[in-house]
């Protein structure tokens, strides 16, 4: 794809759950990441999507 940016998928480890993770073209091609291998992920911003309202008494922190 067309494009500064790369989009790449990451498992959480331990639950499983997924994180969309962009990176630059350079960054991709530096860093070679492969299917699954590990790796460190540190967010520099951070967009959190809920799906739909928050039981009560639950709060979160960002």
């Amino acid at each position: 794809s067309a494009g500064p940016t790369v989009r790449l998928v990451a498992e959480l480890e331990g639950d499983r759950r997924q994180l969309t993770v962009e990176i630059t073209r350079d960054e991709a091609s530096r860093l070679a990441p492969r299917p699954g291998e590990r790796v460190f992920v540190r967010p520099r911003q951070m967009r959190l999507f809920l799906r739909g309202e928050l039981p009560e008494g639950f709060s979160y922190e960002i």
